[in-house]
Order: C-alpha cells, then structure tokens, then sequence
C-alpha cells in the first residue's frame, strides 16, 4: 500500500497537460457522458443522470429511543462507523458503544474518561476489513484502537490539529491508517502554502510516516487559502461558503479526491498512478447582491461583537456572484464518491435587538437540506440522492459525516424534541415521486 500511495503522491504532484485529446460518448440514455484524454488525463463528463434525476432513500433500521433504557439512548453523536460485519460503533457524550445492525445495543466499548480504552470527545472513526476499530480521540489527543479479540491499544495523534467529520481518519484494506492533517497557520498570518500536507500515514507502531499532499495545480482557480485573519471556530476560511477552496478526500481504497469548486469537475487519482477526471452539466447556485452585501456586514459586526478583535473590517474581495460548485467530497466504501454540491441559501430577518446594537436587519444561512450527488468508480454521474427532511446536514467540519456502504446510508437525524438517532437507509433508484415522505 505504501508503494500504491507513492504513485498518487506522484500523480498530485504531476502537472497535467492537454495533449490530443480521443473523443467518445457512451451509448447511455441521450448520449449521457463523454469521454475524452487530455495529456494523461481521462475527462468523464456526464451531461445528464444515468440512473436517475433523483433517488430517495428508504429507512430500514435506526439506533436510539426517546426514553427507556439509557443504554439505547443517543446524545451529542460525535462519530460513528459501521464494522465489515455490520455492526455499528457508535460515539457520544456517553461513550462508545457498539450496535447490532438492527439497532440493539451490544456492549460498551469505551466509557468516558482517560484511562485505557476510555474516550473523552472522539472526531472520526475508521474500521480495518479485519474489523479493528480505530477512534480518533482529540480530547485525549490519542487513536484508540480495538482489536476483535478484545485487545485494546493506543497511539498518540500526530502533533497539530487533525481533521474533522468521516475523512479524519481513514483505515486501507491492507490496515494501514491515515490520519488528516491540517498544518497550524503561519505566526504572521499569512496564507497556507501548497503544495501542503493533507494525510500522514502511520507505521505500524503508529509513528508518522508517508505524507500525502495537494498540489499546487489546484489552487490556480481556487484563490481561498487560509490564513489567521480569516479563521473562525471549526472553519479554515471563514469565506469557505462562497469563495472556492480546494476540497479532497481520501478513500479506503488508496484513491485520492481532490479539486477545485470554482467549476463542478473532480480528479481521482488512483493508487496506480492514472488520473480521472469527473464533472457533470449542473445550474450554478447564484447569490444575489443583497447576500452578499449581508454576508460581509454579518462578518464584521459579529467579529467586532466578539472582543477578539478592534475595528475589524472587511479587506479583501467580495463575495462573487455565484456559489463554489460543490461544499464536500465523500467517499462510500464501495469507491464511489458522493458529492455535496452547493445549495442555496436561506434569507433570515435579525433580530431587533441585534439590529439596535448595529447588526445588519438580515443575514443569509446556507440550507442543510438537499441531495448528494453520485458518481459511479469509473466516474459517470448516477444520480442525486436526496437526504430525508430531519437530517441537517452540514457540508462543513463539526458533524458527523453519514457512513454509506453501496447503496445504504447511515446518518444522524433529530426529532421534533431534538432528540438524536442514527438511521439506516436504502438508496431507492427507482423512485422519482417528489412527494415521497422521506424526501424534501
């Protein structure tokens, strides 16, 4: 595995030219997807779904009750998986704990606290094939590791601040583990430099190891780079939401996402070293003069509000006219990417006493409902799949990322009493009825 990653390292960091370029479109429902090479490159472009405009999905298994037992009760999910064999470990303010694939509650892995196997606030987790756990536990700044025959062990956490969500800690088929990383910012301020580093492997003594990095190529179009003067909380830009920066993900199966949202188009690098490149036909999201306009003002009023700063103000370009192409890439364990394109905003009056203290009179909330979308390993756009009404999910770090496996998908969803459950869905390619009671 580590020779298969060095090609993609090597493959990032190739700078990719447009050679003669060999046609084709693919005989698939009205000329669906074309083909073409540039330089090494294969271009997929797909122009319309291939299996359907939009799929929903169909609950068949949750985990977490309202009242009752506690042990079957959810609070404060901060990270889930589901093992090779199905069951799903689970974890909150109560610990980690492991359950049945229909839901029942197993065993207490780890409670909270700091000795041996215990967790205090655990920010991904990741499952070998052989069914070893590992926890990323930043709280006790260590990966938790839970062998199936009851061995438990431990390695620390590289030194900085790893990442967040489903792709913070990724376990490869072989068992090698990487970690996300993401390099504190200069002590002047000044931007991130690419290439820069993204995952760190561990050795098998959980030492650092081989570094995965982005390249320089992708930020070319991607003008947002980080810096302390735009940093706020769980966000590396705080403009993120509508400047473009360069988004990846890492795979289980050694393929490595990345690109730049500035236009709807993603390479997957395989371990082999061939590089793919995927994009499909989509509307942009347009932001209107007024969203942007409250966007800056929310920014400055709150950052002055905080006692953090003096006098902040707004340096810099606005907003433009129209949002990144996509928000998130994840990838399923089956290899295909799910990608969370951008979805428009929702516009929100401030309330009054706010406005009397020189808040803006409204501000703009990106929507946390709407539909990922698919493309297949070999990068032909399936289809959307759209989220039920109850998951609010965020294209941003600080919530659990769904876990999904072919065509089901776990995710995190609140009732009406905010209580939370995890809920197991099948993706139904079938259905094209938008008033489907699960869909929005």
């Amino acid at each position: 595995m580590k020779n298969r990653l060095t090609s993609v390292i090597v493959a990032l960091m190739i700078q990719l030219g447009v050679g003669g370029c060999q046609i084709g479109r693919d005989s698939g429902p009205a000329g669906a997807v074309d083909r073409a090479h540039a330089g090494d490159t294969l271009l997929v472009h797909s122009r319309v779904a291939i299996r359907a405009d939009t799929a929903y999905l169909t609950e068949v298994a949750h985990i977490g009750i309202q009242e009752g037992d506690e042990r079957q009760m959810l609070n404060e999910v901060s990270a889930f998986t589901e093992l090779p064999d199905g069951r799903v470990a689970v974890a909150d303010d109560a610990g980690l704990r492991v359950f049945s694939p229909d839901g029942e509650y197993l065993e207490l892995l780890g409670r909270t606290g700091q000795g041996p196997g215990e967790v205090q606030y655990v920010i991904g987790m990741a499952a070998a094939p052989d069914g070893t756990l590992f926890a990323a536990d930043l709280g006790n700044r260590r990966i938790n590791i839970y062998r199936p025959d009851g061995v438990i062990d431990d390695w620390p956490l590289p030194i900085g601040m790893p990442g967040y969500g489903r792709a913070s800690i990724v376990a490869m088929m072989d068992g090698t583990v990487y970690v996300a990383y993401n390099p504190p910012p200069a002590a002047d301020g000044s931007p991130t430099r690419y290439p820069r580093p993204i995952y760190v492997r561990l050795t098998p003594e959980g030492s650092p190891g081989d570094t995965l990095y982005a390249a320089e190529r992708y930020v070319a179009d991607c003008p947002t780079l980080s810096s302390s003067a735009w940093r706020s909380g769980f966000y590396e830009d705080l403009r993120e939401p509508y400047f473009p920066k360069v988004k990846w993900a890492l795979s289980h199966t050694g393929a490595l996402a990345v690109g730049c949202p500035a236009t709807y188009s993603v390479d997957l690098l395989q371990p082999d070293g061939s590089v793919e490149r995927v994009s499909r036909d989509r509307e942009p999201v347009i932001v209107s003069e007024d969203e942007r306009r409250s966007f800056t003002d929310v920014q400055t009023f709150t950052r002055n509000r905080s006692g953090y700063f003096k006098q902040w103000s707004w340096e810099g370009p606005q907003p433009p006219e129209q949002r990144p192409a996509y928000d998130r890439l994840v990838f399923a364990q089956d290899g295909r990417l799910w990608v969370w394109p951008a979805q428009p905003s929702t516009r929100e009056e401030i309330p009054e006493q706010f406005r009397q203290q020189g808040a803006p009179t409204t501000m703009y909330t990106i929507s946390t409902a709407g539909a990922f979308d698919v493309f297949e390993v070999t990068g032909e756009y399936l289809g959307a799949v759209r989220l039920p009404k109850d998951v609010p999910y965020s294209p941003f770090p600080g919530r659990a990322d769904p876990f999904i496996r072919a065509d089901t998908v776990w995710v995190v969803r609140y009732d009406s009493l905010d209580v939370s459950y995890l809920t197991k869905y099948v993706v139904d390619w079938g259905i094209a009825n938008p008033d489907n009671a699960n869909g929005t």
